[in-house]
């Protein structure tokens, strides 16, 4: 009866293919970034207390997925119940889309900043705008919803 280690080493070779198999396909992607290639502009409206950050968009599978991250300048118990708003604008301007996102709750003041992801079927060409807004009210219906007073609507004014 072979031991332990004389199994491992017997079967190394198929193990190490594997883990490549495994390793690889995790690394490879086919999203592209939409900001960083030029396609698309990115637009963050600003506001008084909470602000966006870390975004990216990136066209995935005839998809759009906007992501980032949301941060507060106050104690996360007066920050908790707001939302991300955002619109997507055709190159003459018009509104392709709009949206609303909820986020995780703030856990403490500077050090967690709260995730949001947005997927929509949708293939943004280019010289597309997309703008994010930081909005208060707490009107939280799902994951992504349309909370009907966007902040990121160019006839908006933010200030939450």
């Amino acid at each position: 009866m072979k031991n332990i280690k004389q199994r491992i080493i017997e079967r190394l070779p198929l193990l190490i293919a594997v883990a490549a198999v495994i390793v690889g396909s995790g690394c490879a992607t086919n999203r592209l970034n939409l900001v960083k290639d030029g396609t698309v502009s990115m637009e963050i409206v600003p506001t008084r207390n909470e602000y966006i950050t870390r975004t990216s968009i990136y066209q995935d599978n005839g998809e759009v997925l906007i992501t980032g991250n949301v941060g507060t300048h106050r104690l996360p118990v007066f920050a908790n119940g707001g939302h991300v708003d955002g619109v997507i604008l055709a190159p003459d301007g018009s509104v392709i889309k709009k949206f609303s996102a909820s986020h995780a709750v703030f856990r403490r003041k500077n050090s967690f900043q709260p995730a949001f992801t947005v997927r929509f079927p949708l293939v943004l060409q280019p010289k597309t705008a997309v703008r994010l807004a930081y909005h208060h009210p707490a009107t939280v219906v799902a994951k992504t919803f349309d909370c009907g007073q966007n902040a990121a609507a160019p006839h908006y004014k933010a200030g939450s």
